[in-house]
């Protein structure tokens, strides 16, 4: 399905030819009890990811990304010429780690992508794409870890579900996990 992005005719958007993969998962489960399916389906997930998305492209609507883009292109530039790689790396680094550690990062790294893709192709700053995409990695990671609840999706590190795994596959495992509240 994700290859009938790419037919040009068709205008699908990778949303699009996931939702219908999922449709066609489902066809071809066969299950009777399709409501059960959709019961196990975590909507509320679903949802908060979705509006997350929601705002990120309002504010792309918006031209808040086009503005943050060149107000890093202007700070960029305000160096030398060796020097600029590394300011980039560093204003990428920090932004996707602060606004991550407010912003949940899977959307904010969406946003960013679309920035340091353009400071790539900038002919004035002449910046390598590889460094900027892993500082952007790197950031957004930080900022996630640095939440009080880490991530919205259930905390699977839990330190009474890391405890329920060592009998049976005898993995030796500190109980040094911090579980949020």
């Amino acid at each position: 399905m994700f290859f009938m992005h790419n037919v040009p005719e068709l205008k699908l958007s990778m949303g699009w030819a996931a939702l219908l993969g999922a449709l066609l998962l489902l066809i071809l489960a066969d299950n009777p009890n399709m409501e059960g399916v959709l019961a196990r389906v975590e909507w509320s997930t679903l949802i908060f990811f979705a509006s997350l998305f929601i705002l990120m492209e309002a504010l792309s609507q918006l031209g808040m990304i086009n503005w943050i883009g060149a107000q890093a292109e202007n700070i960029i530039l305000l160096v030398g010429k060796e020097y600029q790689l590394a300011v980039a790396i560093i204003i990428i680094l920090w932004v996707s780690a602060l606004a991550s550690s407010f912003v949940d990062n899977i959307p904010l790294t969406t946003m960013m992508v679309r920035i340091i893709i353009s400071l790539s192709q900038n002919k004035n700053l002449d910046l390598p794409l590889q460094p900027l995409v892993w500082a952007l990695a790197f950031g957004a990671c930080l900022g996630e870890t640095s939440r009080r609840s880490g991530t919205e999706i259930p905390q699977c590190g839990s330190a009474r579900r890391v405890s329920a795994l060592r009998p049976r596959h005898r993995l030796r495992i500190r109980r040094s996990v911090v579980r949020s509240p």
